[in-house]
């Protein structure tokens, strides 16, 4: 079995696959300095050979390096931006500057789905378009969360209770604080998914769109509102796409 870690800015996610390349077992953790005990549930449950991490917080690494090595008694190894120069084309790309999660979400919708946009949800929101081996390039989105909770902050008749609805999809007019905080977010959320899939369709003819990531419901909510394009929701397409290019290099023991 091979160990798959996505180490990102906010959690740190665990997937274990098989020699044949399935998804048997994905789990995260949002505490990512407390991971022993999930790795140790991961070692009683499966005979693991390797492991691969993809990380965008190099802090953390020996840490996880060490851990990894002192309960699986295997050495990790990171995946590096270079080992995706065979897959994806990166000619027009400064290797330092991108984050190995956008090259491995990339790859995955090159499998997958040949042309694709990909929306990821994380600690920011990024878009990517991937045609075939083309990587067109990435778009970040902050996250609308910290300007509300900035707004709360400094607008004295907004009451620091007025907690957005966070899993909904609530657009009308807002009748308290609540729903009016819930709207701007819910509209937001669709306003970057239309400016960015309206734009690429039409300047490169785009058709298929892919969501993944921790609050892809909230983005699946465009649906309502386009039926030309394709909309797909995936769960863990950044450790999907790890595991493409581990298997495709045939790297795994």
């Amino acid at each position: 079995m091979i160990l798959i870690i996505d180490n990102g800015n906010t959690s740190l996610k665990v997937g274990v696959c098989s020699s044949s390349n399935k998804l048997v077992c994905v789990e995260t953790i949002k505490n990512t300095n407390k991971f022993n005990p999930l790795f140790k549930t991961i070692k009683a449950k499966y005979d693991i050979t390797s492991c691969y991490i993809c990380s965008v917080k190099p802090s953390l690494n020996k840490k996880i390096e060490d851990t990894i090595f002192s309960i699986f008694r295997i050495k990790a190894k990171f995946i590096k931006n270079s080992e995706f120069v065979n897959e994806l084309n990166l000619s027009k790309f400064n290797l330092n500057e991108i984050g190995t999660d956008i090259l491995a979400y990339a790859l995955f919708l090159k499998k997958t789905y040949k042309k694709c946009i990909g929306f990821c949800y994380g600690t920011a929101i990024f878009a990517i378009g991937v045609d075939n081996s083309k990587l067109h390039g990435c778009i970040i989105f902050p996250i609308p969360f910290a300007g509300i909770n900035e707004l709360i902050k400094k607008a004295e008749l907004i009451s620091p209770g007025s907690k957005i609805i966070k899993h909904n999809n609530f657009f009308e007019f807002g009748a308290n604080t609540k729903e009016a905080l819930s709207a701007g977010a819910n509209h937001y959320y669709i306003g970057i998914i239309s400016s960015v899939v309206n734009y690429f369709n039409a300047k490169y003819g785009f058709k298929k769109v892919c969501f993944t990531g921790g609050n892809t419901p909230k983005l699946n909510a465009f649906k309502q509102t386009n039926k030309k394009i394709n909309f797909i929701s995936v769960d863990n397409a950044i450790i999907r796409g790890i595991s493409y290019l581990i298997f495709n290099k045939n790297k795994y023991d």
